[in-house]
């Protein structure tokens, strides 16, 4: 995408606060598009968070009068006013093509970063990557939605996990068999313990394996000396 709100979101995706970015009125630019960005596939980082754009290219009405051809007074006041206005603009160009679901996506994740799903959760919340995020919040509307399930929770866990496996054991208990694929750091312990409280239906057990796999009769690749667990 090549408009204003896709800096935003790149932004976001990074961890880096939206209003740090600065908008500026390109020298050069292109008429066919708002960003006037050096090559396509930019990125937006600490050390880079101003954007040069055409704001003739869909809000030429609203800046043609403020940056007339043979204007040259007041330009840092102009430029000021158009960075102002074009994050103004920008956070409206972001929420009108939003739907209820997104307005339910938004109000989770309000309402996990004010403690209401526990303390606990909070202070870990900030651990998970945007994406990961996305996909939790993803899965508590579907909770919401269908009840708690274990598909919820595989959805869930490898949506964070994407090495890892799922296997159910109802042969003579409820229990559920989380494969991580991943070595065990106090980061990912952190991140299984958010998925077990949110997802895991109160009536199952579990087991977490870590890097290792448990060892399946019958499949070579798992019956490997040295490289399996016990179950």
């Amino acid at each position: 995408m090549n408009y204003i709100w896709d800096a935003t979101i790149k932004a976001k995706r990074r961890n880096i606060d939206t209003s740090e970015l600065t908008f500026h009125k390109a020298e050069v630019y292109s008429p066919y598009m708002e960003m006037a960005m050096n090559y396509i596939n930019y990125e937006i980082d600490r050390d880079n968070e101003e954007i040069e754009v055409n704001p003739f290219y869909r809000f030429g009405f609203i800046f043609n009068e403020l940056f007339k051809p043979d204007d040259y007074e007041h330009v840092e006041l102009r430029e000021e006013l158009l960075n102002c206005m074009l994050h103004y603009i920008n956070n409206l160009d972001i929420y009108t093509g939003m739907n209820k679901h997104e307005f339910m996506r938004l109000f989770i994740k309000r309402d996990i970063e004010n403690g209401y799903f526990g303390e606990s959760i909070k202070d870990k919340w900030h651990l998970f990557e945007l994406d990961e995020q996305e996909t939790i919040i993803t899965q508590l509307i579907n909770m919401y939605q269908t009840g708690s399930s274990i598909e919820v929770l595989r959805k869930a866990v490898l949506g964070v996990f994407h090495d890892g496996y799922i296997y159910y054991n109802t042969v003579l208990k409820d229990e559920v068999l989380i494969f991580a694929g991943i070595r065990k750091l106090d980061i990912y312990i952190d991140k299984m313990n958010v998925l077990i409280e949110l997802f895991m239906p109160i009536d199952f057990n579990y087991r977490i394996y870590w890097s290792k796999h448990f060892g399946i009769i019958g499949n070579d690749e798992l019956m490997k000396e040295g490289s399996v667990v016990l179950y």
